[in-house]
């Protein structure tokens, strides 16, 4: 009986140990961009921390991917979390990259005591590129009043949409259309109101708001 017990806990402790020693180690990369509209030839900065059992960890390889909105890779690199678990890259968009969305995919290889159990765990975020068409561009003044006015309420969606209209029929936004796409939508989203205030005090260039609304357009934000 006693040999029985002994022999129970023998394996219990075997089972347990090599559980432990198989365990997967995670090392998850937390990003940050300083903004998401760019232009090219312009420098990314990204920042971000490696947490491993919710503390931030150090000695974490991570590779960088960094693809164009035909999928492209246009930078691969590496990089190692410092002491404080803070990563750090920049890289410049190409000159006359193509316009659109972009994807950063961060991809912890984790910690070199690990490498050989650890599951790779990776974070994504995106940035838009604007078309370098949008470098010269001037709104008229009576648009930025209407947007000044739309933030104040003095007038409706309906109105402030015709701006966007005028717009894209005078190609300030370029934007592709359909068969069925034949006027803005005027179920604007709220907090634009705040991008447009910032626009008509001129907290914002010209060429940054149509970006954004160029984005909103291309991704369905709003429709045309």
């Amino acid at each position: 009986m006693i040999k029985t017990i002994f022999f129970i806990l023998f394996v219990m402790f075997c089972s347990s140990f090599l559980l432990e020693s198989h365990q997967t180690h995670i090392s998850k990369p937390i990003l940050s961009l300083e903004k998401t509209q760019y232009q090219s030839g312009e420098l990314v900065s990204l920042k971000g921390v490696v947490i491993y059992d919710d503390n931030p960890t150090s000695d974490v390889l991570l590779q960088i991917l960094v693809s164009d909105p035909n999928e492209k890779v246009i930078v691969d690199a590496y990089t190692i979390s410092l002491d404080d678990g803070t990563i750090f890259v920049e890289f410049l968009i190409p000159e006359n990259s193509i316009s659109g969305e972009y994807e950063i995919d961060v991809t912890s290889l984790c910690r070199e005591v690990h490498r050989e159990i650890c599951t790779h765990q990776y974070e994504i975020v995106k940035f838009n590129v604007a078309d370098d068409s949008l470098q010269d561009i001037s709104i008229p003044d009576w648009i930025k009043n209407l947007a000044k006015w739309w933030f104040e309420g003095n007038i409706d969606d309906s109105t402030y949409a015709s701006a966007f209209e005028f717009m894209i029929k005078e190609e300030i936004i370029i934007v592709p259309l359909t068969d069925k796409q034949e006027s803005v939508d005027t179920k604007i989203p709220d907090w634009l109101k705040k991008q447009a205030k910032w626009w008509s005090e001129g907290t914002i260039s010209d060429k940054d708001y149509v970006a954004g609304l160029q984005f909103l357009i291309a991704n369905g934000i709003i429709s045309v």
